[in-house]
């Protein structure tokens, strides 16, 4: 299993912000591999949809009232849009963090960088660095569709399973950091 944190600086920047790399998804080579969702990530979507992950945010639901240890995504439901079209929210989740760069490394793994504010969440971030030192933070990666498909995902498949289904039109809105696990091992 790879660490979901590839990297995060040891020394807050002079913004209060800390550095950060990481694994937001495991683009699959072999046709039938898929996360433990059933999502098949290939790289022609994946590429296609990346730059929607500039500026999205880094994202905790916290387990605790000191901010320190993550749980999930912090999902409570949808509403419906402004455009009339459904859209999940994230009530219980902060954002303690936001991706300022994409790209697709060698290991074959669409990578996010960014910053997360340790001037605000100081013991959530002390517990990053040490928990990605035991390689035990995951990270879960969340996406929506586009308002042209009326917000809902287009697959590959004509009729995906949730065994198998493959996104191909899609936006990246939030990469939730964790402490259960993901969908994605990888």
């Amino acid at each position: 299993m790879l660490n979901n944190i590839l990297e995060i600086s040891k020394r807050s920047n002079k913004n209060g912000r800390v550095p950060i790399k990481i694994a937001l998804l495991k683009i699959h080579d072999d046709a039938e591999e898929t996360n433990k969702n059933g999502l098949h990530w290939k790289r022609e979507y994946v590429e296609n949809a990346m730059e929607s992950a500039i500026g999205m945010p880094f994202c905790a639901e916290f387990a605790d009232e000191e901010k320190e240890v993550p749980l999930g995504h912090g999902l409570t439901g949808q509403i419906i849009n402004s455009d009339g079209l459904p859209e999940p929210i994230f009530e219980n989740s902060e954002v303690v963090g936001t991706c300022n760069e994409v790209s697709i490394e060698t290991i074959e793994v669409l990578v996010g960088s960014g910053y997360l504010y340790s001037q605000r969440y100081p013991k959530f971030v002390k517990w990053v660095r040490k928990n990605y030192a035991l390689g035990e933070v995951c990270t879960s990666i969340e996406i929506m569709g586009t308002p042209e498909n009326d917000n809902k995902i287009v697959f590959e498949e004509d009729e995906p399973t949730e065994d198998m289904r493959t996104p191909m039109r899609y936006v990246y809105t939030g990469c939730a950091l964790l402490s259960v696990d993901p969908a994605d091992d990888d």
